[in-house]
């Protein structure tokens, strides 16, 4: 195409992005103006911290349901009852206009999330949407199941979660296996072959509908081999037989005593049928207590600063600036405001970040997630000196300082594990290092990012086995294209050209993507 022809169309996309930039700008001052006007409250249960702006009552109702939801997981999955080492704080917006300006700059579409990190995690529902409710109560299953030290093939996984995500209660009952919202549509033909779902490691590069697909038929699958008579002990069987290192289809055919085709012709005849069942609520109801307070509007500001620092994009940190400056200008001796600011300067690139971070340790010399920013903020820069300078190797000792300072205040707080074991991976400690990293990994084995800093780790030392173990479960757990790749990526390393593993524990497993 002749260059003359492009001039103009390179101008309409700097005029488009100039008039997006302005856009996002007003987003921005709506979003903070909106926010700062709301009513806050806080409610905690024995396993959540809820801020809302939605009324005391439908707050309450929701906090109850989270309890009463993880009851049902565990009461009715082989989960167990696993202690949790990372609060779970869940943000409630009454309505979509409120939502909508939050979630402007996170995803468009977006009517709920769960967002796992190895301090803590983050929910955000919108109180009016019952989808919303379903993705965090669907991510929430994956937190426990990804915990509870069982390994699960990705199609079980799905299912599982897919079909505790519509867990709801109706007076004295609670309903169990109705559809998702989604999963009518989804299950019309062309039908994504049961091969293809039970064999794949993960959908990382399929394409939407196909990936839509393989969620719908996984919660089919799953909801037939719990409720259809006679088909549980063979769902056992099959994952007894699949942990132990069979390959995936000897292990399938030989569970179910049936080839893929005709289990999928079963699914075909169960799913005009499928039901839902209902379950007595009083026996899941054991010990939910709810506390319910006012939120002082900085505090909420500035947890709200938070959820946004839990992404990982520059608008998203724009806008939590504003937030910690706005909460800081009510009550300027807040420090998880003063740290919250801290960190989103220091992305920024902004000048004065260290300042807060060290402001919010004078005023709150308790709090090991302080001591957790402050000592990422050193690491972080000793990462950046250049190798053998002596201020890196001081800030290294320092971060290292910090991290043993939160250790002392929170000893389970796996974040801190990991920033100790990578620092001292860099300073060449293998050992320590080595106890550090499986620590963090033994808090929490849902993580993706401890487990694939911790195989890396193994990989380094030429501990192979023990590294494609734990590839192949981030392979399993990875909800994102990029660490999926990652996971591939070194699982490759290892197995190198002349290894041919089996179906069930290969990167993509053979499937058409």
């Amino acid at each position: 195409m002749p260059l003359i022809k492009r001039k103009p169309r390179r101008a309409l996309a700097l005029l488009l992005a100039s008039s997006a930039l302005l856009s996002a700008c007003a987003v921005f001052r709506t979003t903070e103006e909106n926010l700062s006007a709301e009513s806050w409250l806080e409610v905690s249960t024995e396993n959540f911290t809820i801020t809302s702006n939605a009324s005391r009552r439908r707050t309450e109702d929701i906090a109850r349901s989270l309890e009463l939801f993880r009851n049902v997981v565990l009461g009715t999955t082989s989960v167990g009852d696993t202690e949790s080492h990372v609060p779970t704080f869940v943000f409630v917006f009454r309505n979509e206009s409120t939502f909508s300006a939050f979630a402007t700059t996170l995803s468009k579409n977006v009517v709920g999330y769960f967002r796992a990190q190895a301090s803590a995690n983050y929910a955000v529902i919108q109180a009016d949407v019952l989808k919303g409710a379903e993705v965090a109560q669907h991510e929430y299953v994956h937190f426990l199941m990804y915990n509870s030290r069982f390994a699960y093939p990705r199609w079980y996984n799905e299912g599982v979660a897919e079909l505790l995500s519509t867990v709801g209660t109706k007076g004295k009952w609670v309903d169990l296996g109705r559809p998702p919202s989604n999963a009518a549509w989804l299950l019309e033909p062309p039908a994504l072959p049961l091969k293809d779902v039970v064999t794949a490691r993960n959908t990382s590069g399929w394409h939407t509908a196909r990936a839509q697909k393989f969620y719908a038929k996984s919660w089919l699958l799953t909801h037939y081999l719990h409720f259809e008579k006679g088909r549980h002990e063979q769902l056992l069987r099959f994952l007894r037989w699949w942990n132990s290192g069979r390959p995936t289809a000897e292990a399938f055919e030989a569970a179910f005593e049936a080839d893929y085709a005709s289990v999928d012709q079963l699914l075909a005849k169960y799913q005009r049928k499928t039901k839902y069942f209902r379950l007595k609520r009083e026996k899941f109801e054991k010990r939910i207590e709810v506390g319910a307070r006012p939120l002082p509007q900085a505090r909420a500001l500035s947890r709200l600063g938070w959820l946004l620092l839990s992404s990982v994009d520059q608008a998203s940190d724009e806008l939590s600036l504003r937030l910690f400056r706005k909460a800081l200008a009510v009550d300027p001796r807040l420090a998880p405001a003063h740290a919250g600011c801290g960190v989103a300067m220091i992305r920024l690139g902004e000048a004065g970040g260290e300042a807060h971070l060290e402001k919010a340790l004078e005023l709150e010399a308790q709090d090991p997630r302080l001591e957790l920013a402050y000592a990422d903020y050193l690491a972080m820069r000793s990462r950046q000196s250049n190798v053998g300078e002596s201020a890196g190797y001081e800030l290294a000792r320092e971060a290292e300082r910090h991290y043993n300072r939160c250790l002392e205040l929170d000893a389970n707080l796996p974040a801190c594990h990991l920033g100790v074991g990578l620092a001292r991976y860099h300073d060449g400690d293998l050992v320590e290092a080595a106890k550090s990293l499986e620590e963090a990994h033994a808090l929490l084995p849902s993580n993706t990012q401890i487990t694939l800093q911790l195989s890396q780790f193994y990989m380094a030392i030429d501990f192979k086995d023990r590294a494609r173990q734990l590839l192949e479960e981030v392979e399993v757990m990875a909800h994102s294209d990029r660490t999926a790749r990652i996971a591939g990526r070194l699982l490759a390393e290892l197995n190198g050209p002349a290894d041919s593993p089996d179906d069930s524990k290969t990167s993509g497993s053979g499937e058409e993507r």
